[in-house]
């Protein structure tokens, strides 16, 4: 567990130390993050996993955990000096992506195929690919960057301000599920199940009490306190 600590405090570190170009003190604004990373050579990558689904039943996102925490995660760790945004994004629909989940990033093409490098080569990776709960990795090509500026991947319809803002938002959600997926793991029982297999069906179990907790709080520790940072006043809900 002491591994563990040190990953999340570290990643949580990384995640801290970027501050949005928006913010401005009396002194003037604060920098842009990517002033620190090779300024004007950031781009988002995205490294998309698509999971087994058999249409007929609903898709399975426990399947996405051990991607976050067995491979996602130690890369995180790694290389957080060359990350400057990071999220995660989850989706399962009858179209041609499918299930897929997307571990989406802010950094240069060089620090892109080297992350690229790491994903490729993890064992974990291997082993689902060959137990077929993974049916394909996707990667982007860093010879051909495409989604400049930190609304690169933000949704167009939003009004500029919101795109520009979101990405800090979404990171620090993923940062909080990451935190409760590696807090909610019991290493001892992790331990014990061998086999790609064995250690999905555990992680059912994990996402179940994940689930739980979004289940139980969520509208308070979340949706409330996100109200309160804006005022409390009304918004519309559209699913």
């Amino acid at each position: 567990m002491r591994f563990a600590a040190v990953l999340i405090i570290g990643i949580c570190l990384a995640a801290c130390a970027h501050q949005p170009s928006a913010v401005s003190t009396d002194a003037g604004a604060l920098p842009a993050p990517e002033a620190r990373i090779d300024p004007g050579n950031n781009y988002w990558w995205y490294a998309r996993f698509e999971m087994e689904w058999g249409r007929e039943r609903r898709a399975d996102f426990s399947q996405n955990l051990i991607i976050a925490r067995e491979i996602v995660a130690p890369l995180l760790a790694r290389h957080f000096e060359e990350i400057v945004l990071w999220r995660f994004h989850r989706r399962a629909a009858h179209d041609e992506a499918g299930h897929q989940f997307s571990f989406i990033f802010y950094s240069t093409p060089g620090a892109a195929r080297v992350i690229y490098d790491d994903i490729s080569a993890n064992q974990i990776v291997e082993d689902l690919l060959n137990s077929g709960n993974l049916l394909e990795l996707k990667l982007d090509d860093p010879a051909r960057p495409r989604r400049a500026g930190i609304a690169g991947t933000s949704d167009p319809d939003w009004p500029e301000p919101i795109q520009n803002s979101w990405p800090y938002f979404i990171m620090g959600v993923s940062l909080m599920w990451l935190d409760l997926l590696e807090q909610t793991v019991d290493l001892d029982e992790l331990g014990s199940r061998h086999g790609v297999d064995q250690r999905l069906e555990y992680y059912r179990e994990v996402h179940e009490q994940i689930t739980a907790l979004w289940k139980q709080v969520g509208r308070h520790a979340l949706f409330h306190h996100i109200n309160a940072i804006y005022g409390y006043e009304p918004l519309e809900l559209v699913f």
